[in-house]
């Protein structure tokens, strides 16, 4: 799994690298690393099928609105007669673009739930999340949460940015007051056993990988700086 997680990390920030030196920086957003997302996936996933914007498999409105959709998902072998795109998933991935504008907290945090939600009825789905962006912007980013969830009576955010340290399972009752808040009421416009919210959420695996010079260099833009933030999210323990 770690193999997969480098992978993505680096194939997602060495293609922004590349676009930014290309001076194609302006059209980024989460639609725009679909494209290379799906070709790291087919690549880690051989002979599987990949699609974009897949319903999710979980979440069902209790009314109107649009379905919610999986950014990138991996699908399995279908039996024969059946179209390749009714298979099971294997992999789904969610995108957040860091560029001018910041993710705020909320919207990071509904993909993580979005990603649980998966988890906690397909546990053998791998289920990844990507941060992608401009280094200075990433970094705002996780100062903006550096305060978001208090574990054992000690501040600390809700979304681990390097492999290194301890990183408890995050429980939604360990959240700041808001974050809690909009998490329950995102939810509520679903049907009921989508998610449980004493079920936490474990993040397995962070990679961090800066693509291109630290500082600006002559004749280069001095916004081609990225990094990306790669995890697996999982379920932690359901008896919680």
């Amino acid at each position: 799994m770690a193999g997969k997680i480098v992978n993505l990390a680096v194939g997602l920030s060495s293609f922004a690298q590349y676009d930014f030196a290309c001076g194609r920086g302006y059209a980024f957003s989460e639609s725009y690393l679909v494209k290379p997302a799906t070709e790291i996936l087919a690549a880690l996933y051989p002979g599987k099928t990949v699609i974009t914007e897949m319903k999710h498999p979980t979440l069902l409105r209790s009314g109107r609105g649009d379905h919610p959709r999986v950014d990138v998902a991996v699908l399995d072998d279908v039996a024969p007669g059946r179209r390749r795109w009714e298979g099971m998933p294997l992999a789904v991935l969610e995108l957040k673009w860091c560029g001018d504008s910041v993710p705020s907290p909320s919207l990071v945090l509904w993909d993580l739930v979005r990603l649980a939600a998966i988890a906690y009825h397909h546990p053998k789905v791998d289920c990844y999340f990507a941060l992608v962006g401009m280094r200075s912007k990433i970094d705002t980013f996780y100062a903006d949460i550096a305060n978001t969830r208090t574990r054992k009576k000690e501040p600390g955010p809700f979304l681990r940015s390097q492999p290194d340290g301890q990183f408890g399972v995050l429980k939604c009752r360990q959240l700041e007051h808001d974050l809690q808040s909009d998490v329950s009421a995102r939810l509520q416009s679903y049907k009921a056993g989508a998610f449980d919210l004493r079920v936490g959420i474990k993040q397995l695996d962070t990679v961090r990988h800066d693509a291109g010079p630290a500082e600006p260099r002559v004749n280069m833009r001095a916004r081609i700086g990225v990094s990306a933030i790669v995890s697996r999210i999982e379920i932690g323990d359901r008896s919680q």
